[in-house]
Order: C-alpha cells, then sequence, then structure tokens
C-alpha cells in the first residue's frame, strides 16, 4: 500500500510485463527488460463508471 508522496519504482528484470493501472486490459502497458515503472498516488481518486 502505497501513502501520499510514496514512490515505488519497478524495474523489468523478464521479456515482457504487463502493468494494469485500472484492470482495463485495453488501456494497459507492456513493459521489457531494464525498462524501470514508477508507480505513485493519483492527485483525485479513480471512478469506474459500469
Amino acid at each position: 500500500m502505497l501513502e501520499a508522496g510514496e514512490t515505488l519504482r519497478i524495474t523489468v528484470a523478464s521479456d515482457q510485463l504487463v502493468v494494469f493501472g485500472d484492470g482495463m486490459e485495453s488501456d494497459r502497458l507492456t513493459a521489457s527488460w531494464g525498462q524501470e515503472i514508477t508507480v505513485r498516488l493519483g492527485e483525485r481518486p479513480l471512478r469506474l463508471v459500469v
């Protein structure tokens, strides 16, 4: 769990890593070996409308 102001950095150490920010497959991010992903809280909460 991240608190406000905290950052999580992930360095990819595999051929492919798929990242979902909101669980929607259509807007996924695919990263590969050596790329770095930085995760932090947004300024406002996400609101999904179904």
